[in-house]
């Protein structure tokens, strides 16, 4: 028993205590004896070790009795902390090696899905959020009200660099990377609604008035209005495009006549059929008087370059271009089986019903009722 120390025995004689009482099962509560320490051992340990709770479980006791102690002889405690030049205890630890060390998978990371429990809350709401606020002030002055009007008043009236200013030449931490499309989504969300500031849309007008962006945004456009992929779309668009949107003079009297026949008829149809697809002005389907599929056009002297009114060498290279589309759709569509008439903007200005019903006959072979 001569190894055995006087802290040793104390130990001892508190856990017999305890054993005693579990035995008769009485109530009463033990008075446990403050454990005296050697306040020079303790010292003689921190400065071997260089950590107090290792100290702590050495003398089986709590570390507040050892830095008490510590504080009466003015010993300063070492900091603990990542040193540089010392490794990393997770070194070449990945996967399940690096799990281990972990409790609950990843020690309480948060997961996806998970609602925060602080959502919805703050603190005027919860009691616990203002404890929390309450304690970060106490460890850190700096967020307390006053160190923040001392640290405004010691900025003011200095110039400080701009955000792009400073991050000029840095690489951003997106480069070769892209937002996802929830991610687009909730920017998109934020940015709703807010109004542009007067300064940020001069910016704005200022780039696009500048002669290099206007050089940059014609030779983009150049290259996707010859890309195939784009002229797809166009068509596919122009589909359901109804241009013009109000109907001229000359097909809005065409279409009363129609009616006047009781024909039915479709407005602004989309021709598929041919490569130079188009939205023809009048599309009658067959019907009883009308045996064949037929495309009315109601033709503008001046646009569609009316040789009877106006001088071939006068037209422009946009109409002459027109004339010749003209032909060649006439030719394509007789192709697949539809009959084409053109009627010329004089010619339906003077029209009227009968002579309408006499060309129809002609063209059609309407059959009269």
């Amino acid at each position: 028993m001569r190894g055995v120390n006087i802290l040793g025995y104390q130990i001892i004689y508190q856990m017999l205590v305890q054993g005693v009482n579990l035995l008769l099962g009485t109530k009463r509560r033990t008075m446990v004896k403050k454990i005296i320490l050697d306040e020079d051992k303790v010292i003689n340990k921190y400065l071997k070790l260089k950590n107090g709770v290792k100290v702590a479980k050495v003398f089986c006791c709590s570390y507040n009795v050892i830095y008490k102690i510590l504080k009466k002889r003015n010993i300063v405690l070492c900091k603990l902390g990542f040193k540089k030049g010392n490794i990393s205890w997770n070194k070449n630890l990945k996967g399940e090696e690096y799990k281990k060390h972990f409790k609950n998978g990843m020690g309480g990371q948060f997961k996806k899905g998970n609602i925060p429990w602080t959502k919805g809350k703050t603190k005027e709401n919860n009691d616990s959020l203002k404890k929390i606020s309450k304690r970060m002030i106490k460890n850190n002055p700096m967020l307390s009200m006053e160190s923040r009007i001392k640290v405004g008043l010691s900025k003011k009236g200095k110039k400080f660099p701009k955000i792009s200013e400073a991050t000029m030449g840095r690489i951003s931490p997106m480069k070769g990377k892209k937002h996802t499309e929830e991610n687009k989504r909730t920017m998109n969300l934020k940015k709703k609604g807010v109004p542009l500031s007067i300064e940020h849309k001069n910016k704005i007008i200022a780039y696009l008035n500048l002669p290099e962006t206007k050089k940059k945004a014609s030779e983009n456009f150049k290259k996707t209005w010859k890309n195939k992929s784009f002229i797809e779309i166009r068509r596919k668009a122009r589909e359901k495009q109804i241009f013009p949107k109000k109907d001229t003079k000359i097909e809005v009297k065409i279409q009363n006549l129609l009616t006047a026949l009781h024909l039915e008829y479709f407005t602004h149809k989309y021709i598929s059929e041919i490569t130079h697809g188009y939205q023809c002005d009048i599309f009658i389907p067959i019907q009883k008087r009308i045996p064949i599929k037929t495309i009315i056009e109601c033709d503008g002297d001046y646009w569609h370059g009316n040789l009877e009114k106006f001088n071939h060498r006068k037209l422009s290279n946009k109409i002459k271009v027109q004339r010749i589309l003209d032909y060649e759709r006439n030719a394509q569509l007789e192709e697949q089986g539809f009959r084409v008439i053109r009627l010329w903007e004089h010619e339906i200005n003077k029209m009227e019903l009968n002579d309408f019903e006499q060309k129809l006959d002609k063209l059609c072979r309407v059959k009269k009722i």
